[in-house]
């Protein structure tokens, strides 16, 4: 009887230390019930880790070295995944790959909050809120490579930063830069933090990073031309925006926790968002005086959002956002964390709060006003689609398509033209500057003489101008309606005439 109630008595303080961590698990769960459905966009490093598993190379169509995807990393994990289990396994793998991810950023979030605020009450609401967020949990099931990045980035801050680990801190910042380039943005203010604090170990890391690089930018430049991404130059030229079009979409997202234009939103919005940027504003000032070895992390996303508006970037890719989650939610806790005069229960009272909201509100923008950029309604046509191409369409035929994921995917022997350049890099020189004619434009349709063209209705007006020429050469085989939140939408498909003589 004694030795029971020992053993009990043991166990309770082991529950309470494990608490936490099951709690985390628990949240981070709630991803794994959720349907993994990969954005278009995610069907190309598919369908370039495919062909490197399959022997065809580090190419999207095979005999064409370009670098279409920006995530050498991610793509090459998931070729290992496909050389052990077959190409149908990548989709698999690209989910599982993220669940791993997003589970030890959660864990490692509880860490940093503990660290840096000295509560693990707060600590703990941070990382559930991370893991209950709607918006993430979303883009962490589209296949994207956003959750490996963005672990990747937070190992880096914790080993460079926080414990100035020269080896490990070197590999995960070079990892990083191989998951996106654009790590260069998130890692800038680590690298400034540590040239200001302690130089010599600043210089050495930044040197060990390009160091384990340089295999990878050789090679590259060796086999794509440039180390560049194709697909950077290619989204400069089609996406050609109004000045302050990114800076709407940021605004909308600080204030909603969704990515959606902010002249679809309601004027009721535009104080959560004023509240928004105050508080990120606010926290990173408070992590500059109070916890200044976390100034590094709360001002990365902050240095990463702007860059992205500065440069007019097409800010309604869900997945540019993701990376940044960490450092907002760092942010607008310290805001509140390290207001005057407030016991620590208030404090954490706070704190609560905001991180309430942090969930609360992407929960309800997503479930009523359903923004488009997070949207699979045009990937499952799409998929559905495929079955009819795979009858129709024969191995080594051109096909034309402005949305080439899920179509380049089930096309796996074809030769897929991408009208905005992003695998397709003589393309380019099509694209017109009016943003209404950037998609296909009649002398990119005579000049690569497709067997195909899969598109929606919206990207035809360039055809049509030439009309009688087009009704000659192709013959629609294919139209199904879709909706993309409300925003009603024909996918068409022709063929050129004279495939039926074959």
């Amino acid at each position: 009887m004694n030795q029971s109630l020992s053993v009990r008595a043991r166990a309770v303080p082991a529950l309470v230390r494990w608490s936490p961590y099951i709690a985390l698990l628990v949240a981070i769960s709630f991803q794994a019930l959720r349907p993994a459905v990969p954005f278009d966009d995610a069907y190309i490093t598919f369908r370039y880790a495919r062909n490197l598993s399959e022997g065809m190379g580090f190419v999207y169509n095979p005999g064409q070295h370009v670098l279409g995807t920006t995530t050498p990393l991610f793509t090459a994990l998931l070729a290992m995944a496909a050389f052990g289990l077959g190409s149908d396994a990548i989709p698999g793998a690209a989910n599982l790959i993220s669940l791993a991810s997003d589970l030890a950023a959660v864990l490692l979030l509880y860490y940093l909050a503990q660290r840096a605020f000295g509560s693990g009450l707060v600590a703990l609401l941070l990382a559930i809120a991370y893991a209950l967020n709607p918006f993430r949990a979303s883009v962490a099931t589209g296949g994207m490579e956003a959750s490996l990045f963005t672990v990747l980035l937070l190992l880096s801050f914790e080993r460079l930063v926080l414990s100035r680990s020269l080896i490990v801190g070197g590999i995960t910042a070079a990892l990083a830069i191989l998951a996106r380039p654009d790590a260069v943005l998130f890692l800038a203010p680590y690298f400034v933090y540590l040239g200001i604090r302690d130089r010599p170990f600043a210089v050495r890391a930044v040197l060990l990073t390009g160091l384990l690089l340089s295999p990878w930018l050789i090679w590259s430049v060796i086999y794509f031309g440039s180390p560049l991404p194709n697909s950077i130059v290619a989204k400069g030229h089609a996406y050609t925006f109004p000045a302050g079009f990114a800076s709407c979409f940021l605004v909308a997202f600080l204030g909603t926790g969704v990515v959606q234009p902010c002249w679809e939103l309601p004027l009721l919005t535009v104080l959560p968002s004023s509240l928004g940027i105050a508080a990120v504003a606010i926290g990173l000032v408070h992590a500059v005086r109070r916890m200044p070895e976390f100034a590094a992390l709360v001002a990365s996303g902050p240095v990463y959002l702007l860059a992205l508006a500065v440069f007019n970037a097409p800010m309604f890719f869900p997945w540019y956002y993701y990376p940044a989650l960490p450092s907002l939610l760092f942010g607008v806790v310290s805001a509140v964390w390290f207001l005057p005069n407030l016991s620590r229960r208030m404090r954490s009272a706070c704190a609560g709060m905001v991180l309430i909201a942090a969930i609360v509100s992407p929960a309800y923008h997503m479930a009523v006003t359903r923004p488009w950029p997070t949207s699979r309604e045009r990937e499952a046509v799409f998929r559905e689609l495929c079955s009819t191409l795979n009858r129709e369409v024969r191995p080594k035929d051109v096909v034309l398509a402005p949305d080439i994921g899920v179509i380049g995917w089930c096309l796996a022997e074809a030769e897929i033209v991408d009208p905005i350049g992003l695998v397709s890099p003589a393309a380019i020189r099509f694209l017109g500057v009016d943003p209404d004619l950037r998609v296909i434009s009649p002398a990119l349709v005579a000049a690569s003489e497709p067997d195909y063209i899969v598109t929606v209705d919206q990207y035809m007006a360039p055809l049509m101008v030439e009309r009688e020429r087009f009704v000659r050469e192709y013959q629609q085989i294919w139209e199904r309606e879709f909706s993309v939140s409300g925003d009603v939408q024909q996918l068409l498909v022709f063929r050129r005439i004279e495939l039926q003589r074959r």
